[in-house]
This record gives structure tokens, C-alpha cells and sequence, in this order.
């Protein structure tokens, strides 16, 4: 099992790591224990690309015995176009895009709309430009 703890208390992984610990002890939550590597590459498939893993994918991520291989796949899904792609739809959905009644959108103009969603989260843009140029 690895580590999903930060080694580097002034990284951002830290800081996020204390913001969690925080809220889960104001709700009375225990942490979860870590998730093992099969679980961990699923749950990642799923969250950021709406996909499971290929057979080869999961041998290969299964059998890497690298401290930093979450990380990798981490950034190895974001950095995939189906990242962007299922992100888009989910936002897409959030925002009611769509070209059916009640939003009655024009179909090019939901379209256009979902490209620009698209184009945000591919482009890796800021949340808070994203929610701002909404």
C-alpha cells in the first residue's frame, strides 16, 4: 500500500491533506482507510475520465511498484482528452446546456456552449476564471 499523505508539509497536497483532516473532524467523520492499488486506479479511471482502465492498464499500473505511480496516473487522466471530454458533460449537465425545453437553447447555441466548457477545462482553466466568465 502506498502513502497518500504528502512527505512535503509546505506542498499544496499538504495543505489540502489539513483542510480534509479538518472538516472530517468538525463532522465526527473518521477518515477512510487508504484505498488498495486496484481500487485507487478504478476510483481514478471513473472520477476523471468516466472510463475504466484497459486489461494492459491495469496490469501495467498494478504490477508499478514506484512510490509515485498515483500521482503519475493522476496526472497521466488529466492530461487525457476524455478528462475534458467527461468533464464538459458533467458541467454541461450542472448548467443545463441544452437545447430542449425548459432552456430552450438554440442547438448551435448549446453546442457552442458545451465547446466552450470543453475548451475551459482542456485548456486547464482556473475555476475561479471559469466561474467568472460564466
Amino acid at each position: 500500500m502506498l502513502p497518500l499523505r504528502s512527505s512535503d508539509p509546505d506542498s499544496a497536497a499538504a495543505r489540502i491533506d489539513e483542510l480534509v483532516d479538518a472538516g472530517l473532524a468538525a463532522a465526527g467523520v473518521p477518515p477512510a482507510a487508504p484505498a488498495d492499488d486496484a481500487t485507487f486506479l478504478r476510483r481514478s479511471f471513473l472520477d476523471l475520465t468516466g472510463t475504466l482502465p484497459t486489461a494492459a492498464e491495469a496490469r501495467a499500473f498494478l504490477a508499478d511498484r514506484s512510490p509515485d505511480k498515483r500521482a503519475r496516473l493522476v496526472d497521466e487522466l488529466l492530461a487525457r482528452p476524455e478528462f475534458a471530454d467527461w468533464w464538459a458533460m458533467r458541467w454541461a449537465d450542472i448548467l443545463r446546456v441544452k437545447a430542449e425545453f425548459p432552456i430552450r437553447l438554440w442547438p448551435n447555441g448549446a453546442q457552442a456552449y458545451h465547446r466552450w466548457i470543453r475548451e475551459a477545462i482542456a485548456g486547464d482553466l482556473p475555476f475561479d476564471q471559469f466561474a467568472r466568465r460564466l
